[in-house]
């Protein structure tokens, strides 16, 4: 994986957790009460600021009632959009 497709994959997930929260009708407070996690790692994996950990991910998707994949799926491609 090179640097890029590392940044590219933090947007996906970014770019997913807000989707599927919002989809949900969640806050980010909401579901970092679901997850327990601190608010501000959920802000900072929706900014793309970190790299969220694979038990992170699967907290997230458990939370959003999704599967992990679908968090890390680029749903800009017209193929996978919901």
């Amino acid at each position: 994986m090179t640097f890029n497709a590392g940044k590219e994959a933090k947007t996906i997930l970014a770019k997913n957790v807000k989707y599927y929260r919002k989809k949900a009708k969640l806050s980010q407070t909401a579901l970092a009460n679901i997850c327990e996690i601190e608010l501000s790692q959920i802000s900072r994996i929706e900014l793309a600021k970190v790299n969220a950990t694979l038990e992170t991910i699967f907290i997230i998707a458990n939370g959003l009632k999704v599967l992990p994949s679908q968090l890390l799926e680029d749903l800009s491609t017209p193929n996978n959009m919901p």
